[in-house]
């Protein structure tokens, strides 16, 4: 009996850690898990696998089975893959883990036997404190894969026959053997403090020693055990004479065994409480030990009781031992001061100022001994700062979710749907949005969910889990490209796409937003009275659609150019960088600060006037004007134009792409035009502008743009580096350096815009970009610069900031969402952009989350006909057949047994001449054993046994005396 893993051991997620199936199979599971287990300490400690690689992270890993190496290599050629030795080797079990993750720090595999991990937690507490590396992992594994060490172990009387570990129990007879796996990242304190990381504890000290010589190598001694705590403390700093230096919790080894818990409590109660010196009856060290509630997991033992007394320093409770009825009387002499606790109690009250501390022991079957004190930690960045109820903060930044599949990213999400949905409403959606930006690994396979509340959430997570069909291209989820810092080409919209209460979002429910908007209100009302609107930007955003004056003139172009200023200075904020910018119509001019040529004083006063002086723009008689898009080529659209009925009338105002352009004149024409085109069946809309840019009609509006020289404001200096622009009034060139001159903006507003050329351009000198930008209200340009980019429009990457009628704050969530699935953390500050945005406090850590979830949908084992037969086989030895040999033919069986007489007592009473001699009903009751064996599943009436001949006996001669008490002597039995 023993304690086993519910787990199948033999899945492996081997895309997750890139290594293939062949090898897989040939790998010692215990490497595995440890494997899996690493990662989900990474993601507990809320450390990114990413930010580890190639830093000098250490690991340190204790281990004593190698069961899975005895076993495939009982049958080696049948498993004599290249592998083999780097699969199996204990040394590897740390070397892998390194190799997998790209540490680079210590990588050690220990074996001390049962203090195998908590030697590996000392070893890594030590290479941390020497800077041999910023972060360690320290692990245990024991995995119990073959009966041998049962037997070794029983035949030392270690092990007790009903398998469990009853730790100071008067019915304790060793211990019970268990499976486990487990990982802690240490980190030194003073660096996660800085880093912002959640403590679990704090190992104030660890320290070991060894037994020496005793009456026999697997015989503890109490007065090492002691001289070890007390050695532990005084190099923490801590006098065990006084009550506040000592732990008030200790996680024993406890093992149970008749031999090893008196001595422990021995060694216990004579460092804490040594006879000479007096002590209160209310001085009392509560003790226990995980061994009776999840048996002696070996190498992992260690580890596991510095995971539970962490439990327990954390929540303040003292955990509870099981199996425990009466004290045993060996230990009964040493338990006074010290109390075994058999359900959960609170932790005592602690001196003020004092942490929780607890102590723990771990100590090998040969001697080698490690004591562990930790403590708790309290943290000031637990206690939130925020006044704003964090369930109602809006959050301005995506979810991010990411995992190397799409069948992983769908249980992951599905994972954290479900968790939404039990916890949402004690969960802090801006901790959680933060964890997974910046404490999650990133991998290939990502999705940026942008909401606005968990409803919203959980509502749009249940319909990505709910319809992907797994085998199909699903649009959820994007590929990370190579590309870490992307190539990002802004196009600027122009005045048309503005639609009321754009960006309202922002402005409404960022302080930051709303002191941009406020500074550009300032270069407003700064202007003379003549030139100083009556009316308010922010005022004018707001104003919902039905009341709204954004489609006049005068609010149109400002209005666009202050949400596009605001843009740029929101992705600034996010870190996102520009390559190269261009504008279409009156978006140059945000174009031209994104590149620094122009303040954004100057930008929204050039937009204001811009649309101020074309209210006083009309055509040679006065007439109004208006602008329409079409699909016609360049030449096609200017033989149009130059047709006797609208010669002198419309013009070309746009050259969009190979096969858009945009027509500007009288509105009469305009509207004639629409009908005409509209006939011969080719595509035209009418544009949401009052004047005909880019035409004869703006001709009046030159003098007025001189008139006010004095009040325009001064250029850039164009200082540091800024992204490359290409203008579309001179065709595809890309602007200077020098100051930018007024006259280009009488010229924009006069000349075609030559945007395809702009474009075409752009991308020619300086190559194809990793990524478009749309800045402005509305995605428009998307299909003109598909159109543009020809064979490579598939190539290019197009994403729109804002959307008509969506809420801005989604929208440009969404926007930064894209540019994360796309390049990774590199490409895009969420937390800068959050935190400016919102004005809360920094984020924390969401803890005790789920585990990543593996795709264990296939086992990896040597396959082979003896270990496949060795591992299905479900019969126990038998006393006189013993133990079936798998290798044979399926038709065909073989058994192995050593006849003891210590063991089988009964053999000594049968003798001949005084010589005992296993008797022919032995061989007979062989025979029948075998049958039954291999005809389990047939019902057996009758056994004949025919022609059996004994031609020499088995006999036990060399027994010395009448019953071969003191020898431990046996035969060797084949039977086939």
């Amino acid at each position: 009996m023993g304690y086993w893993l519910d787990e199948n051991i033999w899945h492996f997620d081997t895309r997750f850690f890139g290594i293939s199936p062949a090898e897989a199979e040939i790998m010692d599971p215990q490497h595995r898990l440890l494997l899996e287990n690493v990662y989900e300490a990474m993601e507990s400690a809320g450390l990114a696998m990413e930010d580890l690689q190639g830093t000098d992270t250490g690991v340190f890993v204790g281990m004593m089975a190698t069961d899975y190496s005895i076993e495939v290599n009982q049958d080696a050629q049948a498993a004599s893959s290249p592998l083999l030795a780097t699969g199996t080797s204990r040394a590897m079990a740390s070397n892998r883990i390194s190799f997998t993750f790209d540490f680079r720090g210590p990588s050690m595999t220990i074996d001390t036997a049962c203090s195998s991990s908590m030697m590996a937690v000392h070893l890594a507490v030590a290479a941390l404190r020497r800077g041999d590396c910023q972060v360690a992992f320290a692990c245990g594994s024991n995995l119990m894969l073959v009966p041998g060490d049962f037997v070794l172990m029983t035949k030392m009387n270690m092990v007790s026959p009903d398998g469990r570990s009853k730790m100071w129990d008067r019915s304790a007879d060793g211990y019970g053997r268990g499976e486990g796996v487990a990982v802690i990242c240490l980190k030194p304190r003073d660096a996660a403090v800085r880093d912002g990381d959640h403590i679990e504890a704090i190992i104030r000290e660890t320290a070991t020693n060894q037994d020496g010589r005793t009456k026999a190598i697997t015989l503890p001694s109490a007065e090492a055990q002691a001289s070890l705590i007390r050695k532990t403390y005084r190099n923490a700093g801590l006098n065990l004479a006084q009550a506040t230096s000592r732990p008030q919790y200790f996680e024993a080894h406890g093992t149970g065994t008749r031999v090893g818990d008196p001595l422990e409590a021995e060694a216990i109660n004579s460092a804490f409480f040594p006879p000479d010196r007096e002590h209160s009856d209310d001085e009392v060290l509560y003790i226990g030990s995980i061994k009776s509630i999840i048996g002696h997991t070996e190498a992992t033992a260690g580890l596991a009781g510095l995971l539970r007394a962490t439990l327990a320093v954390r929540y303040g409770m003292i955990p509870p031992n099981l199996l425990y009825e009466r004290l045993n009387p060996d230990v009964s002499p040493f338990v006074e001061h010290l109390q075994l606790v058999s359900a959960v109690n609170p932790w005592p009250t602690v001196p003020a100022n004092c942490p929780r501390r607890a102590s723990i022991n771990s100590f090998g079957f040969g001697g080698s001994n490690v004591h562990v004190i930790i403590e708790s930690h309290e943290s000031v960045a637990t206690r939130r700062v925020s006044t704003v109820p964090f369930m109602n903060q809006p959050l301005f930044t995506p979810f991010t979710f990411s995992a190397p599949s799409e069948p992983a990213s769908m249980a992951l999400m599905g994972q954290y749907l479900k968790y939404l949905e039990e916890q949402g409403t004690t969960v802090s959606l801006r901790d959680l949005v933060w964890t997974l930006q910046y404490r999650r690994s990133q991998f290939s396979c990502r999705c940026a969910i942008s909401a606005t509340s968990l409803g919203d959430l959980c509502r749009q997570l249940r319909y990505i889990v709910g319809t992907s069909t797994l085998g199909t291209e699903n649009q959820h989820f994007d590929r990370a490209c190579l590309s870490v810092q992307p190539r990002v080409m802004a196009i600027f919209t122009g005045q048309g796409a503005q639609w009321a209460s754009m960006g309202k979002e922002l402005i409404t429910k960022s302080a930051y937003a709303s002191r941009i908007m406020a500074r550009l209100e300032s270069a407003l009302a700064s202007l003379p009275d003549e030139y100083r609107p009556e009316w308010s930007l922010k005022d004018e955003l707001l104003i919902e659609s039905g009341k709204s004056r954004i489609n006049e003139a005068i609010l149109s172009q400002p209005l666009t150019t202050a949400i596009q200023i605001l843009l740029v200075n929101l992705l600034k904020t996010a870190g996102v960088r520009f390559h190269v910018v261009l504008g279409h119509f009156s978006g140059e001019i945000a174009a031209a600060y994104a590149s620094g040529y122009i303040t954004a004083e100057y930008a929204i006063r050039t937009a204001y006037f811009r649309g101020l002086f074309s209210t006083y723009a009309g055509g040679k008689h006065g007439q109004n004007g208006a602008m329409l898009v079409t699909y016609l080529n360049p030449e096609e659209a200017f033989a149009f134009c130059s047709t006797s009925e609208f010669k002198g009338r419309i013009v070309v105002a746009a050259y969009n792409s190979p096969s858009i352009s945009t027509l500007s004149g009288d509105a009469d024409a305009i509207e004639l035009a629409i009908e005409r085109l509209d006939t011969r069946g080719i595509f035209v809309r009418e544009l949401r502008v009052e004047r005909a840019y880019h035409s004869h009609h703006m001709q009046t509006c030159v003098e007025m743009y001189h008139g006010a020289d004095a009040f325009w404001g001064v250029s850039s200096s164009l200082e540091g580096e800024q992204p490359l622009w290409f203008s579309s009034v001179y065709p595809g060139k890309r602007m200077g350096r020098q100051p930018l001159q007024k006259s280009y903006w009488i010229d924009n507003m006069l000349q075609p815009v030559r945007f395809m050329d702009a474009v075409a351009s752009a991308v020619s000198k300086t190559g194809l970009p990793d990524m478009f930008l749309e800045i402005g209200p509305n995605t428009t340009l998307k299909k003109p610069v598909q159109q543009i980019m020809g064979e490579s429009a598939k190539d290019i990457h197009y994403v729109g900031l804002l959307k008509r009628g969506s809420d801005s704050m989604v929208t440009l969530s969404a926007a930064l969402g894209c540019i994360w699935t796309r390049f990774g953390r590199a490409a895009v500050d969420f937390n800068e952009y959050e935190k400016r945005l919102s004005g809360g406090s920094q984020p924390r850590l969401l803890k005790d989350l789920f585990c990543y979830p593996w795709q264990h949908d296939k086992e990896y084992r040597v396959e082979n006909r003896s270990l496949c037969r060795r591992f299905a086989y479900q019969f126990p030895p038998n006393e006189l057949l013993g133990e079936e040999i798998h290798t044979e033919p399926q038709n065909m069986a073989k058994w192995r047994q050593f006849l003891n007489v210590k063991d089988t007592p009964w053999i000594l009473e049968h003798a001949l001449d005084g010589v005992p001699v296993l008797p022919a009903s032995a061989y007979v009751a062989m025979i029948t054993a075998a049958v039954r064996r291999m005809h389990h599943k047939r019902t057996i009436r009758l056994i004949d046994v025919q022609d059996l001949q004994l031609e020499l006996p088995i006999n036990f001669d060399h027994v010395a005396g009448p019953r071969g008490d003191g020898l431990d002597r046996a035969q060797h039995l084949l039977f086939c």
